[in-house]
């Protein structure tokens, strides 16, 4: 019997190759041991499958100027932004809380 997630996944998008990413991400999680801790996509409905499956998600906010993404996410209590050029190729990012995190005061 086919793992719930796979089914859904199946209902949603049909024949498409992207259904693979979230198959994949989840064997990955499970053979390390740990948790998917989110799955980011630009796709709707493959945001839909993750989140019907029950995993956390992300989804890449375009930044102001149309010259790529911003995408936040937390792992073990840190929320880290992280910064993406159009190409998808990371450009920055910086931590915004969590235990031994500290920001500058506002100006």
């Amino acid at each position: 019997m086919n793992p719930p997630w796979e089914i859904t996944i199946k209902q949603r998008t049909g024949n498409s190759p992207d259904p693979l990413t979230l198959a994949t991400a989840q064997v990955l999680a499970n053979a390390s041991g740990t948790a998917l801790t989110a799955f980011v996509t630009y796709d709707r409905r493959l945001l839909e499958c993750a989140r019907d499956a029950g995993h956390p998600y992300s989804r890449p906010q375009a930044r102001p100027h149309g010259d790529g993404w911003v995408v936040s996410g937390t792992r073990d209590g840190i929320t880290c932004v992280v910064t993406l050029d159009k190409d998808g190729s990371i450009s920055g990012g910086h931590l915004l809380s969590g235990e031994g995190v500290t920001t500058n005061p506002p100006a």
